[in-house]
């Protein structure tokens, strides 16, 4: 038997929310999203691509078209991919990032976080010349900087030196919270970056794939219907934890195994 009755869906799911999330190893690119990537991102990893073709052969007029960049903002609740795709389109483009967060850059001092961050970018920028290339720079969940910081960033992407060096990614969880310049210095943005309820079968039927579980129809519509509310990351935690309950893999789910205590 795949699973003992007695462990039920309940405990799995209760689980879930008390235990931290163990990473799954991002998708190697784009084509790996599960349910697809955004347009936007696509063209972005193919400008990206130019950009490189342009310095590397010193064609300075594509140069100027490919490589000057405008921010991209990327907002969706937490735990929904934001962080997962713009890893896929590092790994499309391959080019180097340099993630930011309040985590690492935070100060009391507006004045100096904005100058820590200053000294990140110049770094990334630095090093793009170097390399004679382009990189990224990630400010993640920007809207939990000050609005002054959020001001200095909108400043900051503002400065002609990092201009066909730097690709600015900045995600958010909620653009409500950000200053207005700061979102409108951002023309490429992918709002609401999420799974429609009716889409989350694509995620579990997709998650089911890569462990080797086979689902029935009806036990997929049940998963469906009782993770609504789950975000990516705890649905993909859940098919890792029946995955991990399973003795080996190619094993058919049993109704018993799905139903309610």
């Amino acid at each position: 038997m795949c699973m003992k009755k007695t462990m039920v869906l309940t405990l799995v799911l209760g689980s879930l929310i008390s235990t931290s999330y163990s990473r799954h190893q991002e998708p190697k690119g784009l084509a790996d999203l599960i349910g697809g990537p955004p347009e936007l991102a696509v063209r972005f990893v193919a400008q990206i691509k130019r950009c490189k073709a342009a310095k590397k052969l010193g064609d300075k007029s594509n140069e100027d078209r490919f490589c000057d960049f405008s921010p991209l903002l990327i907002e969706g609740e937490k735990g929904n991919g934001k962080t997962a795709l713009y890893c896929a389109m590092q790994s499309d483009a391959g080019i180097y990032k340099r993630v930011l967060s309040v985590g690492n850059m935070y100060h009391e001092n507006s004045v100096i976080c904005v100058q820590n961050i200053k000294n990140e970018i110049d770094y990334v920028a630095a090093g793009a010349e170097s390399e004679n290339s382009v990189r990224f720079v990630v400010i993640e969940e920007v809207e939990r900087f000050k609005l002054g910081v959020q001001a200095g960033l909108k400043d900051l992407m503002d400065e002609e030196e990092y201009r066909g060096k730097i690709l600015f990614i900045l995600t958010s969880n909620n653009f409500a919270a950000l200053e207005e310049d700061l979102v409108d210095r951002c023309p490429n943005q992918i709002s609401k970056y999420r799974p429609k309820k009716e889409e989350r079968h694509i995620y579990i039927d997709g998650f089911c794939d890569e462990f080797d579980l086979k689902p029935k129809r009806s036990q997929l519509k049940y998963m469906q219907d009782y993770t609504d509310l789950f975000n990516v990351r705890l649905l993909l935690e859940l098919v890792k934890r029946l995955n991990t309950r399973c003795g080996d893999t190619m094993t058919q789910l049993l109704d018993d195994d799905l139903k309610l205590e």
